[in-house]
């Protein structure tokens, strides 16, 4: 099928993330993206945007697009993938800044050269 949809004679590939996740190559002629449901983890929505958003696409401008039925429950879980996505970002950031600062905080501060000179002997 992905040989099939790179090539231009499938127009819709519909499939799961995990059937449509990684080692998927369909991205040459994808112009659109449309998640029906919500998965509950922020890496597999960069999973679904990656099989389109990527290197080799002949597209310039993609689509993106995301339900939501109304009254339904949506809308609290894209809200609650995204506050998951943004609690991850800092939480890296934080890690991150953390490491480098115990890094420089643990180099030795002195140089090889700036050791004190022995006394002088007569």
């Amino acid at each position: 099928m992905f040989a099939a949809a790179r090539a231009g004679d499938v127009a819709v590939p519909i499939g799961s993330t995990q059937k449509m996740g990684v080692g998927v190559n369909a991205q040459l002629r994808s112009i659109a993206l449309h998640h029906i449901n919500c998965p509950w983890r922020p890496a597999d929505i960069e999973q679904r945007d990656g099989r389109v958003m990527r290197q080799g696409n002949q597209n310039e401008e993609l689509g993106n697009y995301r339900y939501v039925l109304e009254g339904s429950f949506d809308a609290y879980s894209w809200q609650t993938v995204e506050r998951k996505a943004g609690l991850s970002r800092r939480s890296c950031a934080a890690a991150s800044t953390s490491a480098r600062s115990t890094t420089s905080a643990t180099a030795p501060s002195r140089s090889p050269r700036s050791r004190p000179s022995p006394p002088a002997t007569r």
